[in-house]
Parts: C-alpha cells; sequence; structure tokens
C-alpha cells in the first residue's frame, strides 16, 4: 500500500484514519459527534418548536374565543339576569310598601318604617342602570341594537310611568293611587319589559351557539395540523435517533470491553482506532489510560512488595516496635511487642478494663497514659527522640519514641 502511493498508483484508493480504503466517507462523514448530534437535536427541537407554535397558537384562538363568549355572551347575560331581578325586586317592593298602608291591620305588624323599601328601590334603581350600561358596551350589530333599544324602551316605560309615580305616592302616603299605578301600570310594563329581556335572552344564546360551533371547527383545524406536524416529528425523530445510535453504539462497546479487561486486570487489549471523531479521541484517551494504568499498578504492586518485605523484616527485629498515625491510632505492632504485651495482659486488664492484645492494632496508644489528650498533643509536637519511663501493666519499661515526618513535614 505504502508502495502504491508513493509510486502515484494508488487510484481511488484512499488512506482514512489508518486504513486503505475506496470511495468518499460520505455526506455526513466528515462532520463531528457534536456536529451530528447539534443537527439532529436541532431538528428535533425545531419540530418540537412548530408544535408548540401551533399549540400556542391553537391556545390563543381558544383563549381569544372564550374571551369573546365571556364578554359577548356570559358577561352580558348575567348583566341582564341582574337586571330582570332587580325589575322584579321593585315590584314586590312597591308590594311590600303598601302593606304599610296605616289603614291596614298589617301596617303596626313592620319592624320598619316605608323608607326601608323605598331606598331599595332607589339601591335596585342604581345598580339597573350600572348594569345596562355594562351590557350596552357588548352590543354589535343592527339586530342585537334593535332588540336592545326595543327592551330600553320598554324599561323606560315601567320606570317612568309605573315605578316612580308608584314611589311618589307612597312617600305622599297616597297607597291607593300607589296600588292603582301597580295595577295598571308597573304590572303590564313590567311584563312587556320581561318579554323583551327574553328576546336579548334568546339573541344572547343564538350567538353563543353560533360562537361554540365557529370554535369546534377552529378546533378540528389546529388538532389535525398538531397531529400532521407532530407524525412528521416523530418520525424524524426516530430517524435521527437510529442514525446517532448507530454512529455511537459501536465504540461505546469497545469502551465498555475495554473497561471490563481493565476492571479484570488485563492492561494489554488492543483499543481500534479507525476514527478521529470525539468518539475516536476517546478511544485514543482510553488507549492512553490504559497504558498509564498498568504502569501505575505495576508500580504498586512494585511498592506493595517493598512494603511487605519492610514489615516481614520489623515482625523479625527481637525489640518491641509499634507505629502509631497522628491521632494515636496503632496502625502496626511486630511480633516482639505482641508477644511481651501477652506476658503482661494480665496486668494490663487491671489497668485498662477489656484491654485485648488480639485488639492492640487500631486501639489508642493514649489509654496507656494517666491523661491521654495531654499525651496525644505532646506526641503530636515531637521534633525528636523522646525517651521516658512507663508502668506498663505493673512494670517500668523504657519507651523511646520517635517522629516519622515525610516530605511534606507531616
Amino acid at each position: 500500500a505504502y508502495r502504491l502511493f508513493r509510486e502515484r498508483r494508488a487510484g481511488g484508493l484512499k488512506i482514512r484514519h489508518g486504513a486503505v480504503v475506496k470511495g468518499s466517507e460520505g455526506f455526513f462523514a466528515a462532520w463531528s459527534l457534536k456536529g451530528k448530534l447539534l443537527a439532529g437535536f436541532s431538528a428535533v427541537l425545531m419540530a418540537m418548536a412548530i408544535v408548540a407554535v401551533l399549540g400556542m397558537w391553537g391556545m390563543g384562538v381558544t383563549n381569544e374565543a372564550v374571551g369573546r363568549m365571556y364578554h359577548d355572551r356570559l358577561k352580558p347575560t348575567q348583566a341582564l339576569s341582574v337586571i330582570g331581578k332587580l325589575m322584579a325586586d321593585n315590584r314586590s317592593q312597591v308590594l311590600l310598601s303598601l302593606q304599610h298602608d296605616p289603614a291596614g291591620k298589617y301596617a303596626q305588624l313592620h319592624d320598619h318604617g316605608l323608607d326601608f323599601h323605598v331606598k331599595q328601590i332607589d339601591a335596585n334603581i342604581a345598580e339597573i342602570t350600572s348594569r345596562w350600561a355594562e351590557y350596552t358596551q357588548s352590543v354589535s350589530g343592527d339586530e342585537q341594537k334593535k332588540l336592545a333599544d326595543a327592551f330600553a324602551e320598554a324599561r323606560g316605560r315601567y320606570f317612568n310611568e309605573g315605578l316612580l309615580p308608584a314611589k311618589e305616592a307612597l312617600l305622599a302616603g297616597q297607597f291607593d293611587e300607589a296600588n292603582q299605578i301597580l295595577l295598571k301600570k308597573i304590572n303590564p310594563h313590567y311584563t312587556e319589559a320581561a318579554k323583551r329581556a327574553g328576546e336579548l335572552y334568546e339573541f344572547q344564546s343564538a350567538e353563543g351557539l353560533r360562537q361554540l360551533e365557529a370554535s369546534e371547527e377552529t378546533l378540528r383545524f389546529e388538532r389535525l395540523w398538531i397531529v400532521v406536524v407532530s407524525l412528521l416529528a416523530i418520525g424524524g425523530g426516530i430517524a435521527i435517533a437510529l442514525a446517532l445510535v448507530r454512529s455511537i453504539t459501536a465504540p461505546i462497546s469497545e469502551i465498555i470491553a475495554t473497561f471490563q479487561a481493565l476492571a479484570n486486570g488485563d492492561f494489554t487489549r488492543n483499543i481500534q482506532l479507525d476514527r478521529n471523531d470525539e468518539m475516536g479521541k476517546v478511544m485514543q484517551g482510553l488507549q492512553s489510560m490504559q497504558i498509564q494504568q498498568g504502569f501505575n499498578v505495576a508500580e504498586a504492586q512494585r511498592v506493595a512488595n517493598d512494603n511487605l518485605r519492610i514489615r516481614i523484616a520489623l515482625d523479625c527485629v527481637s525489640s518491641n516496635l509499634r507505629i502509631a498515625d497522628d491521632s494515636g491510632l496503632v496502625l502496626y505492632a511486630n511480633k516482639g511487642l505482641l508477644t511481651t504485651l501477652r506476658q503482661i495482659e494480665g496486668g494490663l486488664r487491671e489497668q485498662q478494663p477489656g484491654f485485648s492484645v488480639d485488639g492492640f492494632v487500631g486501639s489508642n496508644i493514649g489509654a496507656f497514659y494517666a491523661d491521654p489528650a495531654a499525651a496525644l498533643k505532646t506526641l503530636r509536637e515531637l521534633q525528636g527522640t523522646r525517651q521516658t519511663e512507663l508502668d506498663i501493666g505493673g512494670r517500668i519499661y523504657n519507651v523511646i519514641t520517635n517522629p516519622i515526618i515525610n516530605d511534606r513535614g507531616q
């Protein structure tokens, strides 16, 4: 292969990632894995964004329809309902006021005066005026305006020809006159106004139904587009996912196999380095790690062997020897020291109840001193060799303590 390229006889052959191959790599071959992932996820996110925009548009249309239904139908209908209720209440208040006629047998039974009903009539009139002004803001179209004008005219007759004169007659004490106005004016005009209000109710109901049907048609249209775009997004997402999986799973399987070999202590596995994208760089880094890990394991084994030799050597020393860490925890005791402790174990148990030679390694040397905290502080601050005599298990021992300091001064 080298000769073919050197002599310019390779023809359509190419060297790609260390291998001699034919043909081109394809459109996406030159892309990095990052570029493929970004392109794939961008396409999916764009489809999701389109679906989201369609959904938001649909929600906006629905919200607008609901808003129109509320402002154009529900709120005006509510205002009409309140107006009808208050008009009926005003008629009732006139009826109740007639019971305050001093000539009647029920006048003395009331715990309130005539003005109670008159004030209620005035309050109702103010509320009706406010509600009608609210309703007229929603009036649109000739048909609704015509119906609203007819109701306003009927309500005006009910108010001007019936309710106001009846109220004035009541305040003047002319109860018979007020009763006549109730029968001849208020009742007929109320019936006419109620009829006109019913026509407005029917108009509001018919228009609400029309708006509902239009909203349902819009919903069907929105749903169709959302389903189509969602299916396209799902199909595109699946295709992109499969393409990305194919470009990732093979090197990942190789990586997993290499890690399994490392876990089993095999640092000699050959790693395929036939690509130079991000996954290829991972493989290259894995190969470097494998080499470094193999060296570290070999070095750790060497150090462990050296430490084992030192431990064996210390065990063969006849002198009593122990090693403790900075907190006083016993890390090591040679055979000579353990033999000595067994000889005086009984005496030690008198000084330290529960003492055991088998548990000496892992215990704290502060227990051998009268003041453990002060003794450990002194040992931690030791700068050179110290020689003391200690009563250990009923015997006097000459104890030599040396600080072992590493290259970091610890």
